[in-house]
């Protein structure tokens, strides 16, 4: 496959993702037994939400590993933005796993309420630590492949732009909001990101056309 098709595909892979994410954050539950909470679109079921947004996390991380053959994957900032995106999926697929299957498949299997209770706890903290993970380390990847989009074409600069916006609402979120996991920050966060990948998906698709991003710094490793 030719650079321009692999770019093309990305691009695609990736707007994809970002599309199929937001509508299933719009379709998030917030119980497991299944009560409608009347926020946002009509809910649907735990696995339903959870396993989709698995395989959309998977897509994205595919989608995404292009980025640093676009924007140069030989400076050290590239480099440690792709280990920081890769581990940030690895979590919310870890915090999705927690939430879709682990709590239905815990309180399927009865018990008594108390000790029910207790498991629920550890699973809903973990799900919290690997949902905050997951934030902490997108929002760096972020802000790693800015310090190179920033030296690029407009489209880069602008998506780097937002990296660096979306990396300081990643840090109030934490430090202000205390990492608190709900279905608003979810859906903000959501959208926050899909802005970003929106444009990195726009550059990757229309790669073929302006070639591949150049900078006037070319021997800079940063």
């Amino acid at each position: 496959m030719d650079t321009t098709l692999q770019n093309r595909t990305a691009g695609v892979l990736i707007l994809g993702a970002t599309l199929a994410a937001v509508f299933l954050v719009l379709h998030h539950p917030t119980s497991l037994d299944g009560t409608p909470d009347r926020l946002l679109l009509a809910d649907w079921s735990n696995t339903l939400v959870h396993g989709g947004m698995i395989a959309v996390l998977c897509v994205l991380n595919l989608g995404v590993s292009w980025l640093p053959d676009l924007v140069g994957e030989r400076h050290v900032s590239v480099r440690a933005g792709r280990m920081a995106f890769a581990g940030g999926m690895a979590a919310f697929v870890g915090a999705a796993l927690i939430n879709g299957f682990a709590s239905l498949g815990l309180v399927a299997g009865g018990g008594d309420s108390s000790t029910l209770a207790l498991q629920m706890g550890v699973l809903t903290a973990l799900n919290r630590a690997l949902a905050n993970l997951g934030m902490v380390r997108a929002a760096a990847a972020m802000a790693f492949w800015a310090i190179r989009m920033l030296r690029l074409d407009l489209t880069l600069k602008i998506a780097g732009g937002l990296g660096v916006g979306v990396a300081m609402l990643a840090a109030n979120w934490l430090i202000v909001g205390r990492g608190a996991f709900g279905l608003y920050p979810a859906l903000i966060a959501t959208l926050a990101f899909g802005a970003w990948s929106s444009m990195i998906a726009l550059r990757l698709m229309g790669a073929g056309r302006t070639g591949p991003a150049t900078a006037h710094d070319p021997e800079r490793t940063a």
